[in-house]
């Protein structure tokens, strides 16, 4: 399992196609928006045997679920991941995600970055005008 602070507007990538981002906070609710695909089903779990419940979810093949969570409460993402809120403190979230060993979990910002090397990276090894390739 996995801890990790977040603010509103930062996230988490689950493996290569799911994403968590924190909304929101509003009176220790913490509004999260989760992108997966569509196979995967995405349940709230509430404490003390309150049962699972289905989350809304957008129509668009981007499929964004959006969902209200308070502290101790978490949700599904397909029967494998599992995102919950630790705490909160003022403008910051504490979350945990259990998942598998083998599937990568990474801040969005870090994804970001690496994204923006590999395209740098891509831009220098372009053929000049002569054909050559920059050292």
């Amino acid at each position: 399992m996995l801890a990790i602070s977040r603010r509103p507007a930062e996230g988490v990538c689950i493996g290569t196609d799911i994403h968590a981002t924190v909304l929101g906070l509003q009176d220790r609710k913490v509004q999260l928006g989760i992108q997966a695909p569509p196979e995967l089903k995405i349940f709230l779990e509430r404490p003390h045997g309150r049962g699972a419940a289905p989350v809304c979810q957008d129509a668009d093949e981007r499929r964004m679920s959006w969902l209200h969570c308070r502290p101790g409460e978490g949700l599904w993402i397909g029967d494998r991941i599992f995102v919950f809120v630790y705490w909160v403190k003022g403008r910051q979230v504490r979350l945990g995600i259990k998942a598998p060993d083998e599937v990568e979990i990474l801040r969005d910002e870090l994804v970001e970055s690496a994204q923006g090397k590999l395209a740098r990276k891509a831009r220098g090894l372009r053929p000049s005008k002569q054909g050559a390739v920059p050292c």
